[in-house]
């Protein structure tokens, strides 16, 4: 996850709708946000109608009380990197591929692992779905664009296909090489994603 990134510039494809605002009955109401570093209650977060939160900070209790007014709620599922602060890494981490540039707390991971595979889909998203969240929000499928053989490719179309199983909405967060090649390879969309959100559209990072 990149802390510090609380509201995510975005454009909204393939069945997910658009981020644009609409009046609603108290005030400006929104389509979508992103909050991937907010541990605050859930009920400041009222305004949107979709929300994208790291569910593993949260109870099933808290989403299920923010669900039931009508608000949609995606959980952050990090697939492609390992993040040092996760309760996980000791276990993980030898399973890296290399340094996440910009990111020192972060590491891309080899996606064609079937024990990273079983981890992700077997406990992480299990836990995630046990909360009653309505989809995933999968970050760095980008690994592919580092690394780009088959076996990462083939690590990746697992692991979303397996999570679009059961129709359960999934938003691929970037990931565009990724996708590209699953769509030359005869691939359909919506087996591997329900919705991309993409960064940097309106704004842009300054490393420096």
């Amino acid at each position: 996850m990149k802390t510090g990134h609380v509201l995510i510039a975005l454009a909204a494809a393939l069945l997910l709708a658009g981020c644009a605002a609409r009046e609603g009955d108290g005030g400006e109401v929104h389509d979508y946000g992103v909050f991937l570093s907010y541990e605050g209650s859930l009920s400041a977060l009222n305004a949107y109608n979709n929300i994208v939160i790291d569910a593993q900070y949260y109870s099933r209790e808290d989403i299920a009380e923010f669900r039931k007014n009508g608000h949609t709620v995606y959980s952050y599922l990090n697939v492609g990197s390992l993040e040092s602060f996760r309760d996980y890494w000791s276990e993980y981490e030898e399973l890296a591929l290399g340094a996440y540039e910009h990111w020192d707390e972060e590491v891309w991971m080899d996606v064609s692992s079937p024990r990273w595979q079983a981890f992700l889909l077997d406990t992480l998203a299990q836990e995630l779905r046990e909360k009653g969240v309505d989809g995933f929000f999968v970050d760095n499928c980008d690994v592919y664009y580092f690394y780009p053989d088959s076996g990462i490719f083939d690590g990746l179309s697992t692991i979303l296909r397996a999570l679009r199983a059961d129709g359960t909405p999934v938003i691929i967060n970037g990931g565009d090489a990724f996708l590209d090649a699953w769509c030359e390879r005869g691939g359909a969309a919506p087996d591997v994603a329900s919705g991309v959100n993409q960064e940097s559209v309106f704004t842009a990072i300054d490393w420096d």
